[in-house]
């Protein structure tokens, strides 16, 4: 996690700052200090089911303090490229038919503060819809009762089973634009009102409205940006690229790892707004 707030892409750097910066190994907790191999086996052994629960306790916490109150959900995917000596990379396309080759990272953010919420990653071959139906039908998302009425997402998501799911066991209304593929109807205006789209979106006919209501679905965007440009998903591929071998759950691992650490910044900055140190210390202790 200290890797990824710092930018330390390598683990030999990791090891000679740990030697250099005491702030370093106070923050970790180091007695002695691991070498370079021992900080690479630890991060290849970790499970990425194990990440994940920590992930979800660390939503909860963060649920519990308030920081979702009042909030909505956005989700989207973004496309990690990856070079071909990582052998969980395969071929896949945008929606706007871009070929890459790597993995997709599919999330649910909170529209309020931009956090990813939850989360998918899987092969690019895979592709969106499927990843994000797992997502939306798997969520491990806490307090869903407590949010607005609405989900956005992209209108590559105009799927049937997504809005009805959404719609039944969310009990939220998918803002969803639409989608003319493989129709003969080009724009929402000119739906039937017998389309099945109207039953779970009663206003998306009104397309200058509905889109000035689905804005708030930009935010997905931005965090996805801020992932790869403030943290070490964005430097997967370079890393890939140098190193002899590396494993496909290295690269998840470093995936959610980088997701935790934002949690933790968020954390952070929420105990700091409360200023209460008996609840910061219990937190931290918990933690």
């Amino acid at each position: 996690m200290l890797q990824d707030i710092e930018g330390i892409e390598d683990d030999t750097e990791m090891e000679r700052k740990l030697k250099k910066i005491s702030e370093y190994r106070k923050f970790c907790q180091l007695d002695k200090i691991p070498s370079h191999d021992t900080i690479s086996k630890f991060k290849r052994r970790l499970s990425h089911k194990s990440l994940k629960r920590i992930y979800e306790a660390m939503d909860g916490t963060l649920e519990e303090s308030g920081v979702f109150d009042e909030d909505e959900l956005c989700g989207d995917g973004t496309k990690i490229p990856l070079p071909e000596n990582v052998d969980i990379a395969t071929w896949g396309a945008t929606s706007n038919k871009d070929i890459f080759l790597g993995m997709w990272m599919m999330t649910m953010n909170s529209t309020k503060t931009e956090l990813v919420r939850d989360f998918n990653i899987g092969t690019a071959k895979i592709g969106q819809i499927v990843l994000m139906k797992y997502l939306i039908y798997n969520t491990s998302i806490t307090g869903m009762e407590k949010l607005g009425k609405r989900v956005y997402l992209d209108g590559i998501f105009d799927e049937h089973e997504i809005r009805r799911y959404i719609f039944r066991n969310w009990n939220k209304i998918a803002m969803i634009p639409y989608n003319p593929r493989n129709s003969k109807v080009r724009s929402a205006k000119d739906l039937s009102d017998d389309n099945w789209r109207l039953v779970f979106t009663s206003g998306i006919r009104n397309e200058e409205e509905f889109k000035k209501d689905c804005r708030p679905r930009t935010g997905v965007e931005r965090e996805n940006g801020r992932l790869k440009e403030w943290t070490l998903i964005g430097k997967l591929y370079e890393k890939a690229k140098r190193a002899f071998r590396i494993t496909g759950r290295y690269i998840v691992n470093q995936m959610i790892i980088s997701l935790i650490s934002t949690q933790v910044r968020a954390l952070s900055h929420r105990i700091h707004e409360l200023m209460q140190p008996v609840v910061v210390q219990s937190t931290l202790n918990n933690f």
